[in-house]
């Protein structure tokens, strides 16, 4: 992980035929941001800026802080705004967040947010509540320039939160899912906290949202990711990791969008050497799943890919 300074960039027209753009060189002595040693766990968001098309790629520098580099396009030039970190222990707010990482910028038409954060709660804390409220997670509102920070952090209270933690807008409302170790069930599982605007306040459900003890598991419950499925309106939520017999699994959300309708649970089936981290797209009539492949620290770390003209 201590080597990881640049960013791989590819791109398609159709989501099927891909162009390889090599690596952004973010991070190091080198990279666009040489205060920056590591480029992990990138986010993109766009945004119109002093009436120019801006393109911003946040990552995480390590566990300890995440930045902001800008481009004129998804192949850049990329600049850097900035010479310190945009998210690290001098943050308002962040000060007690044991690993400032992650982190996923939400632009509405209202502004615009970055959510960040994961990693142990505090041993001050009470045991239960270190797993099952540990408040490691926060939202911030960015500057209208998107490289810089207005006021103090919020706290998202999702529960058992550990890292990766999705934002998800419908209807003028925001679900927070994360993942975490939960020790009564003695595995990781997922949360959600909901609010009624992007920076909260978030409420934590009481329990765990996904157990992986319902009738169909994955190997672990991480890594959830929301969609709306654009041909019928609903909304479905994607998990796990594992191999072919306990890999990933799908299933409908309820209306209140912490829940799911249990008739709808599924694996995911005909993903060679998935691992972990889904991710839904749909363009014209194609549904198309991307997905880690291997270890995280091993070299053959890769991205995996496969489309569908049905999400049945």
């Amino acid at each position: 992980y201590g080597s990881i300074n640049q960013i791989t960039l590819i791109s398609s027209e159709d989501l099927v035929n891909w162009t390889d753009h090599g690596e952004i060189q973010v991070a190091g002595p080198q990279g666009v941001a040489p205060f920056t040693n590591n480029s992990w766990a990138p986010g993109m968001a766009k945004k119109t800026v002093d009436g120019v098309d801006k393109y911003f790629l946040y990552y995480a520098n390590g566990g300890g802080s995440s930045n902001v580099i800008t481009g004129a396009s998804p192949l850049g030039p990329w600049t850097s705004e900035r010479d310190s970190t945009l998210i690290d222990g001098r943050t308002p707010g962040a000060e007690a967040v044991a690993w400032k990482f992650d982190p996923a910028p939400l632009v509405t038409d209202d502004g615009a947010y970055l959510y960040f954060g994961g990693g142990p709660a505090s041993t001050s804390m009470p045991a239960a509540e270190r797993f099952n409220n540990p408040k490691n997670i926060r939202v911030i509102e960015l500057g209208d320039d998107m490289v810089s920070t207005q006021g103090t952090a919020a706290v998202v209270d999702a529960p058992v939160a550990f890292e990766a933690a999705q934002v998800f807008e419908r209807d003028g409302k925001y679900w927070v899912y994360v993942s975490g170790p939960n020790p009564p069930y003695d595995r990781k599982t997922l949360g959600v906290a909901v609010a009624d605007s992007p920076e909260g306040p978030f409420t934590a459900q009481p329990t765990a949202m996904i157990t992986n003890g319902e009738a169909v598991t994955s190997g672990q419950a991480i890594d959830p990711a929301a969609f709306r499925d654009p041909e019928t309106g609903k909304y479905w939520l994607l998990w796990g990791n594992g191999g072919p017999s306990d890999g990933p699994v799908m299933a409908e959300l309820d209306d209140d969008m912490t829940s799911i309708k249990q008739d709808t649970l599924r694996r995911i089936p005909g993903l060679t050497d998935f691992r972990e981290g889904l991710f839904l797209n749909y363009r014209e009539g194609v549904y198309h799943l991307t997905y880690s492949i291997d270890d995280t620290g091993s070299e053959s770390y890769r991205v995996g890919y496969a489309t569908s003209d049905s999400i049945d």
